[in-house]
C-alpha cells in the first residue's frame, strides 16, 4: 500500500507543478488553488507512504520520478524543448532511482 500512496503522491506533485506554471506567479486563482492543494496532497501522501516505505527509498523516488514527470509535462503541455544534455540528466535521474531500489530488487524484496 505504501508504494501506491507514493505513486499517487508523485502524480499529485506533477499536477501541482503544472498548475504552478499555469498560475503565472500565483496571479490566476484556479491554478494557484490547484497548485497549493496538489502540493499539500502530495506531501500528505508522502508522509503516509514513509510509514511503510523507507525514507531512503521513498523520498528519492518521489523527487526523481516527480522531476521526470515535470519535464515530460513541460515538453507535452508547454512545448518546452529539451536539449541532449538535459535528456542525459533525465537518464541520470532514472539511473539514480533504479540504483536506490537496487538493494531491494536484488534481495527479492521489490
Amino acid at each position: 500500500m505504501g508504494y501506491v500512496l507514493l505513486f499517487v503522491a508523485i502524480v499529485a506533485e506533477v499536477i501541482a507543478v503544472v498548475a504552478l506554471r499555469m498560475s503565472q506567479g500565483f496571479s490566476r486563482v484556479l491554478p494557484t488553488v490547484t497548485s497549493l492543494a496538489g502540493f499539500a496532497v502530495a506531501l500528505w501522501l508522502l508522509a503516509l507512504a514513509i510509514k511503510t516505505v523507507p525514507l531512503s527509498i521513498s523520498y528519492p523516488t518521489w523527487a526523481g520520478v516527480g522531476t521526470i514527470g515535470a519535464l515530460t509535462a513541460a515538453y507535452l503541455l508547454f512545448d518546452e524543448r529539451l536539449r541532449p544534455v538535459q535528456l542525459l540528466g533525465v537518464a541520470a535521474v532514472v539511473v539514480g532511482v533504479v540504483l536506490v531500489h537496487a538493494p531491494n530488487i536484488l534481495a527479492g524484496d521489490a
